[in-house]
């Protein structure tokens, strides 16, 4: 009928509305947002939200030393503990796990299909979850990562800000995603303080979480370069290198040592 015509033309021309250009960034300095939106229905309009990374502001120096003051307090695993609690420091328990696990956790992680990092902390996860993945081509739930209550100023221990991938349905594993970024909003690619994938997502086991994800850690003496081998951080979308070439030298020094 020619109803039927109008209101399927209607949801036509309503589907097919782009995207309107990205509104300029919120900030002049630093950490920002940008907007842009699109028709989507005749008492409707969409809204995307994404992060956006003005030139550093003038207080980033200072930023950078209050950096350092906590960088480097560091909780490590307590050597007092009952030797069955923790490792034979005569025995490689770090070489066994990697060589047991490396093609097991390589399959599962591939049938995970988890999102990729954003190069830039997203703003709006208090008040928006999704997050665009340019890789699947569709949106994922973040949520914010708690530091200190889940311990991760000794886990990840350059991490200003970590998120991590919520559980969807439909999904094959209970792995999550996480990125971890620095005080200037940048997702860390490499080293101590990138983030790592979750085999089992604390969301749905926290005790399952550090059997499988922090235990390994606590066996490798904290050593990232080893832990990160068999659960590499995500750089899906090619964001630029993080931390610098000198900065991840020491940290490979501080690790042998550790």
């Amino acid at each position: 009928s020619s109803t039927e015509s109008s209101v399927k033309l209607q949801i036509d021309v309503a589907s097919s509305n782009e995207w309107s250009p990205w509104n300029p960034c919120s900030v002049t300095c630093g950490m920002g947002q940008q907007e842009r939106s699109r028709d989507c229905g005749s008492a409707c309009r969409e809204m995307e939200t994404q992060a956006c990374y003005g030139k550093p502001c003038y207080d980033d120096g200072i930023r950078k030393k209050k950096k350092f003051s906590w960088e480097y307090q560091n909780v490590i695993p307590d050597s007092t503990l009952r030797p069955k609690d923790f490792i034979n420091p005569e025995k490689d328990v770090c070489k066994r796990w990697m060589s047991c696990n490396k093609d097991t956790i390589a399959s599962y992680l591939k049938r995970a299909a988890l999102p990729s990092c954003p190069c830039l902390y997203p703003l709006h996860l208090n008040y928006n979850p999704k997050v665009w993945d340019p890789q699947t081509k569709q949106h994922f739930n973040w949520l914010e990562v708690d530091l200190k209550s889940e311990g991760l100023y000794a886990y990840k221990p350059s991490a200003k800000f970590c998120i991590r991938s919520k559980l969807y349905k439909g999904v094959q594993t209970l792995a999550s995603q996480m990125c971890c970024y620095d005080n200037e909003f940048k997702l860390i690619t490499r080293g101590k303080g990138a983030g790592t994938p979750n085999l089992i997502s604390p969301e749905m086991s926290p005790e399952l979480h550090h059997k499988l994800d922090i235990n390994p850690w606590i066996i490798c003496k904290g050593d990232w370069s080893r832990y990160n081998q068999i659960l590499p951080p995500d750089n899906g979308q090619n964001c630029s290198t993080n931390p610098d070439d000198n900065v991840i030298l020491q940290q490979r020094i501080d690790s042998e040592n550790y």
